[in-house]
Formats: structure tokens, sequence, C-alpha cells
């Protein structure tokens, strides 16, 4: 029998079952939402969308002419201010809720309607004569409405700001910026209103 020599023959390797390869570690999950800031939110933009449509119509009167080129910029500027707040609410992993949206517009055109229906007695008491200066009186309330839901507004970039630091995505800075810029688009409503309300009841008003 040959014989073949030791030193020739390679030892054999253990064989190796092969498995399938360790998976990849999942990632991590996204933080929770807060359900409370989601509602918060929510009806900031809800109301956002509002404004955006009253200062549309503020811009159609006729007492407000003069203030016709500026209350149609100051509509850009708050839809323009509403995506940025859709772009943080997808970024904190809020979604668009609806039935809030829809909720609070109607609630917004109820609260519209019943100061009106209050008022309407007052305003009936000017003499038809005077019919303009009633107009003009329906307008300069509704400028104050307005300036008081861009007020609204600061309050949620405010908000946004001072939780900035918990959320890598979020940063303070452009909330500060968003914060002074709703307070010049206050301003700009304020100097309407005065305009208005100097030509209505007389005076030349206190400077903003």
């Amino acid at each position: 029998m040959l014989r073949v020599p030791t030193a020739v023959l390679r030892p054999r390797r253990p064989t190796t079952t092969s498995g399938p390869a360790p998976a990849a570690p999942a990632p991590a999950a996204p933080a929770p939402v807060d359900p409370a800031l989601a509602v918060y939110l929510n009806e900031h933009l809800a109301a956002a969308g509002a404004l955006a449509g009253d200062l549309r119509r503020a811009a159609r009167s006729q007492e407000l002419r003069a203030e016709r080129d500026a209350l149609l910029h100051l509509r850009r500027d708050v839809t323009a201010d509403r995506a940025t707040l859709r772009a943080v609410m997808r970024d904190l992993g809020v979604g668009t809720d609806w039935a809030v949206l829809g909720g609070t517009w109607a609630s917004a055109r109820v609260a519209q309607l019943a100061p009106l229906l209050q008022r309407l007695p007052v305003l009936d008491r000017v003499p038809a004569a005077a019919a303009p200066r009633r107009s003009a009186v329906q307008v300069l309330l509704d400028l104050e409405g307005l300036e008081a839901s861009l007020r609204r507004r600061e309050a949620v970039w405010r908000v946004l700001g001072d939780r900035a630091a918990a959320h890598p995505h979020l940063r303070a800075a452009a909330f500060d910026e968003l914060l002074a810029r709703s307070a010049r688009q206050a301003a700009q409503l304020h100097a309407a209103h005065a305009r208005l309300a100097a030509a209505l009841f007389g005076g030349a008003g206190r400077p903003s």
C-alpha cells in the first residue's frame, strides 16, 4: 500500500456552517409627540389660515385703500409664516389634525359673527346719512381683531423658541426672528388702525 507522507497532507479545516449575517441594529424610535403640543400647534395653524383670509377681506375695504398694498403684503407674510409652522410641526412629528383645523375655522367664523350681531343695534344708531362712517366703524373694529390675532402668533413662536433646546430639529434663533417679524406685522396693523381712527374721530393719533 502506498503511504503518503504526513507532511504533504494539509490538515483539514473544521467546516463552519455559514448562517445569515447579523441584522443591523434597528434605528432609534422617534420621541413620542406630546398630544397637548400637537393640539396647540394645530390650533395656531388653523388660526393662521383664518388670519390670511381676514387680511384679504380687509384689503378689499374702501376705508383701507391707502393700506391695500401693505395688507396684501402682510397676508403673504402670514401665509409664509403658516408654511414655516407646518414645517416645524413636520420636524417635530406633529401631523395635521384636520378635525382641529375644521373646528377652529368654524369657531373663528362664529366668534367673528357673534360680536357683529351684538354691535348691530349700536351701529344702527348711526344716522343713515352717516352710512360711510358706520362702515368705517366696522372696519376699525375688524382691524382690532386682526391686530389681536397677530399678537397671538407671537405667542406660538415664543413657546417654540423656549423649547428649541430640547429638540435637535429646532433652532432658537429662527424663532427669535419670527417673533420680531410678528411684532413688526402687528405694528403695521396698529398704524392702519390709528390712521383710520384719526380720520373717523379726528385728531392726529398717538405715534406708533
